[in-house]
């Protein structure tokens, strides 16, 4: 399927993490807000304790 990227959706979200020193110890990830982008919705899911160096 071919991708026609002059129709492509673009949206930026800043993703803040407050008190995140305090989130390394926690095993629960934290969602962000539900976005809608090119008729998906999307979620960011920031779970400290799956972070590896390396990994990315």
């Amino acid at each position: 399927m071919a991708c026609n990227l002059t129709e492509a959706a673009t949206v930026r979200q800043i993703f803040k993490v407050n008190g995140y020193s305090a989130t390394k110890a926690s095993a629960d990830p934290f969602p962000s807000k539900r976005l809608t982008v090119g008729g998906y919705e999307w979620e960011i899911h920031y779970n400290p304790k799956l972070y590896e160096i390396g990994t990315y």
